[in-house]
């Protein structure tokens, strides 16, 4: 028993050749990525911590009480609320701590002002209508000139807070306009951070924001959110391989190879029976419905036939006589080879061939 060949595809010259040449550049495309990704070298940016530290500034406060009915003891600490009636002072303390990581100088400057404000509505937020500013601690400077890894910053005294209170309802009484009235206690701190690794400046003022001209009030803490202070250096580094996108390439790299050899190797020119055969598929989808096969050849039993010149043709013959239209059924489509029509004793052919 004789072994069958295996069947090619066929694949039109041009069209073979277009898909080779598109294979071969897919293919070589992904072989240039895989090559570059293993074998040069990619270098990318990164930045590299060299210097970091954080700033941690805090405000205690406690209100110092006079002698009253009310509270037994002489100080209230931080809490939500105060009568102004029972107040005689508040005491503060700021303190501004900075711890590095690394070794560094420091040096800097601070004061503590009061801003005694007068606030009214504006059109989006509130605005400033009167202020009057009040210098608790002038300006004084510190320095860490061995180095080191923080410094620390602490300053304690006592507010009027009578005297504010007075002077804000003197204002008002003065200027014979109500005004939200304020007392802004600030602690402005610039300092230099020299590390190795460069030179950072920073600037914070945390402080408190005591409300005037109320019989009862919270006091508000702003400005004290830890700073991280930190300083990058740009270096390159080599680029990690990507594997991702390498898995990818080496997808399409194989399956390109296996194609292109699929391609030259089981694929061959459709010839005259290949080309026939994909006409007459054409002529079956377009007019199946009128064509009838036949086992035998009816042709026989006629005396008169007329070649027809196309399969448009025999489908006018066709509706005209209201005669379908006969082909005799072969096995293999490229060995029929022609149409025909039956009209009594004539016949109506149509020769099949490729185009």
């Amino acid at each position: 028993m004789k072994k069958q060949k295996n069947k090619k595809i066929k694949l039109k010259k041009s069209y073979k050749k277009a898909a080779i040449i598109l294979l071969i550049v897919l293919l070589l495309f992904s072989l240039s990525f895989l090559y570059k990704e293993f074998f040069i070298e990619k270098y990318i940016d990164e930045k590299q911590l060299e210097y970091s530290g954080v700033n941690m500034p805090n405000i205690s406060y406690s209100i110092r009480l006079i002698p009253n009915l009310v509270y037994d003891v002489e100080f209230l600490e931080e809490k939500e609320g105060y009568f102004a009636s029972l107040i005689d002072s508040i005491s503060v303390e700021f303190v501004n701590e900075f711890k590095g990581e690394q070794d560094a100088v420091f040096e800097g400057e601070y004061s503590i002002t009061y801003s005694l404000k007068g606030m009214t509505a504006g059109v989006d937020e509130p605005v400033v209508a009167w202020e009057k500013q009040f210098i608790q601690i002038p300006q004084k400077t510190f320095s860490v000139t061995k180095k080191s890894k923080g410094f620390k910053v602490q300053e304690k005294f006592d507010i009027d807070y009578n005297f504010y209170n007075d002077f804000s309802d003197q204002v008002t009484e003065l200027i014979d306009f109500e005004t939200d009235n304020y007392l802004n206690v600030d602690m402005d701190i610039n300092y230099t951070i020299t590390s190795e690794a460069g030179v950072i400046e920073e600037t914070i003022k945390p402080g408190l924001i005591i409300p005037l001209g109320k019989d009862y009030f919270k006091i508000e803490k702003v400005g004290i959110e830890t700073k991280n202070s930190e300083i990058y250096e740009t270096i390159k580094v080599l680029a990690p391989i990507d594997y991702r996108m390498t898995a990818l390439y080496i997808a399409i790299c194989l399956v390109s190879l296996i194609l292109l050899i699929v391609v030259i190797r089981d694929t061959a020119e459709p010839d005259m029976k290949d080309l026939k055969r994909r006409h007459i598929k054409k002529i079956f989808k377009q007019y199946g419905k009128r064509l009838v096969a036949i086992e035998q050849d009816m042709l026989r039993n006629t005396k008169s036939r007329n070649v027809v010149h196309s399969i448009n043709d025999m489908e006018k013959i066709s509706d005209e006589l209201e005669r379908p239209i006969f082909y005799i059924y072969k096995d293999d489509l490229s060995d029929i080879s022609e149409l025909f029509i039956l009209d009594g004793e004539e016949a109506f052919i149509c020769n099949i061939e490729p185009k």
